[in-house]
């Protein structure tokens, strides 16, 4: 997310957003993949779920830096890219890929981070897994048949490693 972050305008943000969701897809399947392993949870049918909890959380940083790059009405037509790019790559990632489950849930995901994440947490990438571990956590442990303190423990250790590798 480090093109994203060197943006001065609009069209630069746009333009590095295709990169940006390549990154994005490859940052989630490892840190996801590396989670499922430490919580050796033996259910590979909430893989998906627990993949699209990553990518939920990291999206919503996403948006919000794209929504700190730019201002307004500038935001949209780059956050529009974003989920049109991020649906293609995920419908060739995923054949059972469902666009509108999927951005309904992140929109709802969005709103529930935003809410725990106080202005002055945004920028340092420790403090924003700190804020969101809780949430992020509580959404896994829905999705695994697994104990909830672990899976509370490993989350909060995957979303740091997560938002540094970002």
């Amino acid at each position: 997310m480090s093109d994203l972050d060197r943006c001065r305008s609009e069209e630069e943000a746009l333009s590095a957003i295709p990169l940006l969701v390549q990154g994005v897809i490859e940052t989630v399947q490892k840190e996801s993949i590396r989670f499922y392993r430490r919580v050796h949870s033996h259910d590979m049918g909430s893989y998906r779920a627990v993949r699209d909890e990553f990518f939920f959380l990291l999206l919503a940083v996403v948006r919000w830096r794209i929504e700190d790059l730019l201002s307004g009405e500038q935001a949209s037509p780059a956050i529009a890219l974003l989920r049109k790019e991020m649906s293609n790559a995920l419908a060739g990632v995923d054949r059972a890929f469902d666009p509108e489950r999927f951005w309904n849930t992140w929109d709802d995901r969005c709103q529930e981070y935003r809410y725990v994440l106080l202005p002055e947490q945004k920028a340092e990438p420790d403090l924003v897994a700190d804020a969101l571990a809780p949430c992020f956590g509580r959404h896994l442990t829905g999705h695994l048949d697994e104990q909830a303190v672990k899976v509370m423990h490993f989350s909060a250790h995957s979303l740091r490693d997560l938002l540094r590798a970002t």
